[in-house]
């Protein structure tokens, strides 16, 4: 999705100027932008540097964005409502996306990353730690349930490391919400 290297260039010109973790960050515009711009839509990125932020124009659809850059944060904002669509958070030891299903967090240890989906419609927060996942900076990355083969997913230098990583998680959230619905079911009979 090329708007995502043109909006990386253009908030590089806002302030404060301040380092975020590229490839996350790249991740998380991407998966941010989903909803709102397709592959092959052609946009209008404007920067206000008086106001401090970007106006950005999806062409195919005249829906207009603003995106603003804060302390330790970046705001995703439909500039019509003036609804915040989706929000960046960097911390020391943190970088997350919170948005309306859910908040995506990638912390950072000292040796590695660790990674976790809250759910915001019922509260539950799942971890590669709670489902027994092994995770090597150095070679590779495995991501498994406590009873299924553990799956190695590729090096840790693959461009798709979170996209795999979440899409597991966001998976493992949403089978155990079918799951739930189906015993719900079951249970009234």
């Amino acid at each position: 999705m090329n708007i995502v290297y043109e909006v990386l260039k253009k908030l590089s010109r806002l302030k404060p100027s301040e380092l975020y973790n590229e490839r996350i960050l790249q991740y998380f515009l991407k998966t941010g932008f989903k909803d709102c711009f397709n592959d092959n839509d052609k946009f209008e990125i404007t920067i206000n540097l008086k106001n401090n932020y970007l106006e950005i124009i999806n062409l195919n659809t005249n829906e207009e964005y603003l995106f603003e850059k804060k302390d330790n944060s970046l705001d995703f904002i439909q500039k019509k409502t003036n609804e915040i669509l989706f929000h960046i958070r960097n911390n020391i030891d943190n970088i997350s996306l919170i948005h309306k299903k859910a908040i995506t967090i990638v912390k950072f240890k000292e040796d590695n990353e660790e990674y976790s989906i809250i759910d915001n419609n019922d509260g539950k927060i799942v971890t590669l730690s709670d489902l027994k996942i092994k995770i090597s900076n150095k070679d590779y990355f495995e991501l498994k349930t406590k009873n299924q083969k553990t799956k190695i997913i590729g090096l840790a230098l693959n461009e798709n490391k979170y996209e795999q990583i979440f899409s597991f998680l966001n998976k493992y959230i949403f089978d155990n919400k079918k799951e739930r619905v189906r015993k719900r079911i079951l249970n009234l009979f």
